[in-house]
């Protein structure tokens, strides 16, 4: 396990950009025109203290999972995509289920809605549906 603020910081540039979404929430993905969506980075654990953990449980943080094949693979190219955090748990589980884990996602709106191929998630490796 690695701490979080220095493994994390130094691993994506763009952090300020990630946004938290709780258990009990939805991953709510939208684009319009003609642009898609297309997820940059995913995360889901307990990664550090804010809006969806408010205590002070540091023995606790900094357990989490890249799911980032997986959200990608269930929104990217798509103009709406919604997710049910406390599904995630059936992806990926890193943390003790003592505490509550949340996700922690970043996506862009790109142009070029249905030119790209979609990745499918099965699980395993990512593969490609044409669309």
């Amino acid at each position: 396990m690695r701490p979080w603020p220095n493994y994390f910081d130094r691993l994506f540039l763009f952090s300020d950009s990630l946004q938290d979404y709780c258990g009990y929430e939805r991953f709510n993905a939208r684009c319009t025109g003609d642009h898609v969506i297309n997820v940059r980075r995913a995360l889901y654990g307990r990664m550090q203290p804010g809006r969806c953990i408010t205590g002070d449980y540091g023995h606790v943080m900094g357990c989490y999972a890249d799911v980032t094949a997986y959200v990608s693979g269930q929104c990217d190219y798509r103009q709406n995509c919604t997710l049910l955090v406390a599904t995630m748990d059936s992806v990926a589980q890193p943390c003790a289920k003592d505490f509550k884990s949340y996700l922690q996602a970043y996506y862009v709106c790109i142009r070029g809605k249905g030119q790209f191929t979609r990745p499918v998630w099965t699980g395993e490796l990512p593969c490609f549906l044409m669309v």
